[in-house]
């Protein structure tokens, strides 16, 4: 007989390059601190997406299709990911009356789920309400983009 001996590698912490660049969500105690939470979030930024991922790696396929809409209209955006917090994936649902998610806000009035934002953005609808938030050719995002880690050559 053979003895095969597996031993499994500690975790090691994370270097801070690679380290989640948003604060956690917070533990929610009850309905009206969801709320809290959203109202404040859409109050955040002009324009605001609950989504199941992050705009850099969209967990679904209706959230991706949102990101890319937003992305192709030009515009800079908040987003929360559902998936951190299940109170919150029931919240915005109850928040918004509507049962699906993603979620689009804008000037924070809800506009609605991935259907409703295609169908506008096809017609023209959602390119004239986001008209005031569009991103002219010369300008930055209000939120300046990561700094490469140090010591980063680009090939």
């Amino acid at each position: 007989l053979i003895n095969i001996s597996c031993s499994v590698p500690q975790r090691r912490s994370m270097h801070p390059d690679f380290a989640p660049k948003r604060d956690p969500l917070p533990e929610f105690e009850n309905q009206d601190e969801v709320f809290d939470f959203i109202k404040a979030e859409i109050e955040s930024q002009p324009v605001y997406l609950f989504m199941k991922g992050t705009p850099q790696q969209p967990m679904c396929g209706f959230s991706k299709a949102v990101v890319a809409v937003l992305s192709r209209e030009g515009v800079v955006f908040g987003s929360s990911n559902v998936l951190e917090s299940d109170a919150l994936r029931e919240g915005i649902k109850k928040f918004s009356d509507w049962p699906t998610i993603p979620q689009l806000y804008i000037n924070k009035q809800f506009v609605g789920g991935c259907d409703i934002v295609i169908e506008m953005h096809q017609n023209g609808d959602l390119r004239q309400m986001l008209e005031p938030y569009r991103l002219k050719k010369d300008q930055q995002p209000r939120k300046p983009m990561p700094e490469p880690p140090a010591g980063y050559e680009p090939a």
